[in-house]
């Protein structure tokens, strides 16, 4: 298989998973009714649940722009070599082929991170300021932006060092240890991610006894 085959097959690819996504978006989006189910009436406010699914209808036409632009900006490195000018800047800095590969990722994550940002800036002080759901300050933005990058740094950088390594060594095979790593780390997170991750980004606090609690017992139930 040639260069161009495969490049034609990974456009192919991205397009598709851009459609399937955007098109189970547009059904979700457009089953969105601000009635109040009956299932939930003297539970939940009228007022309140129409403002969540005006929120919705707000966060499908934001995923709409977001998407979008992240695939054209996709197809545009594909087709304009924007990935091997990113893999020869990596390789100017570091030497090591294990070294070139997490540099090359860690440039891309953080150009897009830039990218997006003033997105992340307007979803959180327009779009969520706007249905009043927003109570994060600029320094706690900017701070829990910091600890997620942290994260991925500490997190992420050793299991994609794992992954490339993997690859290195096993060739063929390093699917099935990349398999197992990933299932084991997504176990892992499963079990402590609400104990250990979310606390740093949000102050958890149970529910008091009351009113409120009791009907949402007796909902689940």
């Amino acid at each position: 298989m040639n260069a161009t085959t495969i490049l034609v097959v990974i456009i192919a690819i991205v397009m598709a998973d851009y459609l399937l996504e955007r098109g189970l978006s547009f059904l979700n989006c457009r089953s969105i009714s601000t009635q109040l189910p009956d299932e939930v009436k003297g539970i939940y406010s009228e007022e309140k649940y129409q403002q969540s699914q005006e929120y919705k209808r707000a966060n499908c036409r934001f995923e709409l722009v977001t998407a979008s632009l992240k695939v054209v900006l996709l197809l545009a490195l594909l087709l304009g070599g924007g990935f091997a000018y990113v893999d020869e800047l990596a390789r100017g800095m570091v030497q090591a082929e294990l070294l070139v590969s997490l540099l090359f990722f860690a440039l891309l994550f953080f150009a897009s991170e830039i990218i997006f940002l003033p997105f992340a800036l307007y979803h959180t002080f327009g779009l969520e300021e706007r249905f009043a759901l927003n109570k994060t300050t600029v320094a706690t933005f900017l701070t829990d932006k910091l600890k997620g990058w942290l994260l991925i740094v500490l997190l992420g950088g050793p299991l994609l060092a794992a992954v490339i390594w993997f690859y290195q060594v096993t060739q063929d095979n390093f699917w099935l240890y990349t398999w197992l790593l990933i299932s084991g780390f997504m176990i892992l997170m499963t079990m402590f991610y609400s104990s250990l991750i979310v606390p740093l980004f949000n102050k958890q606090t149970p529910l008091e006894q009351g009113e409120l609690r009791d009907a949402i017992e007796a909902f689940s139930a």
